[in-house]
Order: C-alpha cells, then sequence, then structure tokens
C-alpha cells in the first residue's frame, strides 16, 4: 500500500505545482492590472469621492480575479455616469475580474443615465453583481437574467 500512497502524493504534488504555474500566475497579472486601474479611477473620481458619491475599492481573492466594487451614493452628474461606465468596460474587457455596482440612496432624476449604463455593461452582465437596498430596487429595474442582482436588508 505505500507504493500506492507515495504515487498518489507524487501526483498530487506535481498537480498542485502545474497549478500554481499555470493560473496563479494569470490572476496575479490581472490583480496588478485592476490595482493600476483603481489607483487611476480614484484618480479621475476625486471630486466625486470627496463629496461621497462615488467610492472605488478591489477585494483581492487567492486563485481568482479581483473583484472591484463602484459605490454610488447620492447625487451624480451625468459626466460620472458615463466616465463609470467608460472605467468599468476597459476593466471588464482586459481583465476576468468582477464589479459590484453598489447603488444607495439613488435619485428618479438619474434612472436615464443609470439604464444607460447598465445597457453599455450588458454584455458583461454575468461579471456584474448590483447591490441595492429594497427602496432602491422599487425605482430600478434590474434585468435580472443579464446582472446578478443582490439585495440587502434596510
Amino acid at each position: 500500500m505505500i507504493p500506492g500512497v507515495v504515487e498518489d502524493w507524487v501526483i498530487g504534488l506535481s498537480m498542485r505545482d502545474y497549478m500554481d504555474r499555470q493560473f496563479v500566475q494569470e490572476f496575479h497579472e490581472d490583480t496588478k492590472k485592476v490595482r493600476f486601474y483603481v489607483d487611476k479611477v480614484k484618480l479621475a473620481f476625486r471630486h466625486n469621492r470627496h463629496k461621497g458619491a462615488i467610492g472605488v475599492s478591489y477585494r483581492e481573492v487567492k486563485n481568482t480575479a479581483a473583484a472591484v466594487s463602484f459605490s454610488m451614493k447620492g447625487w451624480l452628474e451625468r459626466d460620472s455616469f458615463r466616465s463609470v461606465t467608460q472605467h468599468a468596460e476597459h476593466l471588464l474587457d482586459n481583465t476576468r475580474s468582477s464589479i459590484t455596482l453598489h447603488i444607495e440612496e439613488f435619485h428618479d432624476a438619474q434612472l436615464q443615465q443609470l439604464a444607460r449604463l447598465l445597457k453599455q455593461l450588458s454584455k458583461h452582465g454575468d461579471r456584474i453583481h448590483i447591490r441595492m437596498d429594497e427602496a432602491s430596487r422599487r425605482i430600478i429595474a434590474i434585468d435580472s437574467s443579464i446582472f446578478n442582482l443582490v439585495l440587502q436588508s434596510d
């Protein structure tokens, strides 16, 4: 039995080495891109970030692509929606990362801009999570067959 155990152990070590060489390195490159991207976005949104209207962060997870989070709270100008769309598309086109759009205190007057943003991002819908409270959910129509909808309790 000992030769069988040693053989399984060697096979396991070989598989682990292969996974580390092939996959961990790929995600490491994506994470470096995400770090650079998030720094660039923070700089672009510095005015809105100081007002508390937009937040940008990322979370690294071992052996997977980093997850980026945009939080939108309060009033955003039309240009801010365009900029979020451009930055999110760039990230999704160039990495395997996912994005969470955290929507708080949404205003009815911004529905058209949000609809445009979601339409542009719909081709990446499987990698986009939209978090919102129940009050915002009553205002905003989200197609859950395209996006991953996450409801949070008040």
